[in-house]
């Protein structure tokens, strides 16, 4: 038995809506390859009809019926198809669940499941459900148009319907561009989600690198819930707490690879980076070396983009137009000891602070360290008396297969930021894990102040959701899963090289980037956003990073086939942006595609 589902919005009120879907002659009309329907001898709401149909190679026409049942007027029905032809029999059944939307329009949500037998089974299963989910998605486009086609004419003096736009300005966008062609995600389901419009996306970047367990886990909503109805948030400041707070400071202290560790809580990821610089200034200052400011960057590094994470970037085109913001901040070339220990020699170790790395490069492009290089740096660091802040907010809680990258790369942190993964996204939080040096000048003895916080750091509801995360991530074994994955990740992106856009491509744990070859992003710097909107289209969802590279970032939960249908994704869209790109070169006319 074959399982589809997926929803479509269309563009007309629920009455109207039903009307058409119950109606035989439209609905066979809307259908691909069906013929004209007359009512079945029975007497109930069935018709004979006959059905053209191709399932990959093997095409046929069958005769069917086409009947209703379970009918709810205006809210659901199930449509039944029967067919029986020299390819063999294929039955289904869908339910049709109707909701209105907006007023003037209605979401159609399906799930069907489909019996074949005869010839016609030999195609398998995928192609089966391919062509079942298909032949229900042309069908609601052709409802649509009929929707559309008989929609009431407008008033006179009516003006034409201005370009939809919103209040919403979005992070890292052009809102010029933007407004009037959002993408509204509305749901999602494991490594899929889904838009206003009903069409279904694999998620390659699940989000910005963070759902790692996947969407719709219910048991991290319902701790979420029960925890908003108990004691949603109070304030952490001073000697107050919570109970999910102090229980998830243990959590993450005994998960991290420092001993005797201390967790500062934050709201994200930003917070957290912030958090770290600061603290690292703060010790230094609370040891009597106040001299010890210099914070050292990365190029092509990504902390975010609060004060601190903003300057200790290596992206240019983030700190544009911004001038100065944070002083005393230098940055090296990425994955350079060299560059480091020079660095360290021209600043001077009296004057140095803290050295900040991610364990992979992210935002930057997906580039992981050398071999030897991280060990290298916390020699370095330690000869030169400087703090080494482990960013993890990508790669901390599994997605290189370790809790923390630093466990993979022998890095040995005074400090690690984390965020994203401590809760898949559900729920905004992040914090720095403390080790024993720094924490000693405000833990022991009389203490000091740390002048510091947010209004949501320790928020309970955030940490009710990131102990719930952290159970399925333990429970399913999800970064063992990772683990396991990234033999068969890297394959199928590495796979990507031979094409002629592609320069190079790079895959560790489970995120990767496929990067344009240098000629072509020179030639044409939007190409690579062209080709982000192509995989759009081939119902892939993924991003550009620092523009010349787009990023592959699934969900730990991702199967070895939706690895296979993201990189086809990806792979069609470059084949079409070569054809456009050499049409634009020849100025000839590209038929569309």
């Amino acid at each position: 038995m074959t399982r589809v589902s997926g929803e479509k919005l269309l563009p007309g009120p629920l009455d109207r809506v039903w009307s058409l879907l119950t109606d035989a002659e439209e609905l066979a009309g809307a259908m691909p390859g069906a013929g004209e329907v007359e009512p079945a001898p029975d007497g109930a709401r069935r018709y004979r009809t006959r059905i053209s149909l191709a399932v990959g190679p093997v095409k046929d026409v069958y005769e069917g019926v086409l009947g209703y049942e379970d009918e709810r007027p205006p809210a659901a029905c199930t449509i039944v198809v029967e067919t029986r032809g020299k390819a063999g029999r294929m039955n289904g059944r869908g339910e049709m669940r109707l909701e209105p939307h907006d007023g003037e329009q209605t979401v159609v949500r399906y799930e069907g499941e489909f019996k074949v037998s005869g010839p016609v089974a030999s195609v398998g299963q995928r192609m089966i459900a391919g062509v079942a989910r298909k032949t229900i998605e042309r069908t609601l486009e052709g409802l649509a148009a009929r929707l559309d086609e008989t929609a009431a004419p407008a008033p006179p003096g009516t003006p034409s319907p201005a370009k939809r736009t919103a209040a919403f300005w979005h992070p890292f966008a052009n809102m010029a561009e933007v407004a009037g062609n959002e993408v509204v995600i509305v749901r999602g389901e494991g490594c899929e989600v889904v838009d206003r419009d009903g069409r279904r996306y694999l998620d390659a970047t699940a989000g910005l690198w963070y759902c790692n367990v996947g969407y719709g886990r219910d048991e991290i909503a319902a701790a979420v819930e029960r925890q908003l109805r108990e004691l949603p948030a109070y304030s952490t400041f001073g000697v107050y707490a919570n109970e999910p707070a102090t229980v998830l400071a243990e959590r993450v202290a005994q998960l991290a690879p420092i001993e005797n560790a201390k967790v500062f809580l934050t709201s994200g990821g930003s917070d957290a980076v912030d958090t770290a610089a600061k603290l690292a200034r703060r010790y230094w200052s609370a040891v009597d070396r106040p001299d010890k400011r210099i914070l050292i960057g990365r190029r092509f590094a990504y902390h975010g983009m609060h004060a601190y994470g903003t300057s200790l970037g290596g992206i240019p085109a983030n700190v544009e137009g911004l001038g100065s913001i944070v002083p005393d901040v230098v940055h090296v070339e990425a994955n350079s000891v060299e560059a480091l220990a020079a660095e360290l020699e021209r600043l001077g170790p009296t004057n140095v602070a803290a050295f900040i790395g991610e364990p992979v490069v992210g935002a930057g492009g997906v580039i992981a360290p050398p071999d030897g290089y991280w060990p290298a740096v916390a020699r370095l660091c330690a000869e030169h008396d400087v703090l080494l802040i482990d960013d993890e907010v990508i790669t901390g809680f599994g997605r290189l297969g370790r809790w923390f990258g630093c466990e993979r790369f022998g890095i040995d942190p005074d400090l690690v930021v984390f965020a994203k993964g401590v809760t898949s996204g559900y729920i905004p939080l992040g914090g720095v894990v403390v080790g024993k040096r720094v924490q000693e000048p405000f833990w022991s003895g009389e203490g000091l102040w740390f002048r510091h916080g947010y209004t949501y750091s320790g928020h309970a509801g955030a940490c009710a959701g990131a102990l719930a995360n952290l159970d399925i991530l333990e429970r399913e074994e999800l970064v063992a899963r990772v683990a396991e994955l990234e033999p068969v990740f890297a394959e199928k992106v590495h796979s990507l090289g031979d094409h002629p856009l592609v320069g190079e491509t790079r895959a560790i744990g489970l995120i990767a980037a496929v990067e344009l070859e240098p000629e072509t992003l020179e030639r044409d710097p939007t190409v690579i956003e062209r080709v982000v909107v192509l995989v759009r289209e081939e119902q892939v969802l993924t991003r550009s990073l620092r523009g010349c590279a787009i990023q592959l970032s699934p969900s730990f939960t991702i199967t070895p086939e939706q690895i296979d249908a993201i990189v086809r994704g990806v792979r069609r869209a470059l084949d079409v942006a070569e054809r456009r790109l050499e049409s634009k070169q020849t100025g000839t006319r590209m038929p569309s595609s």
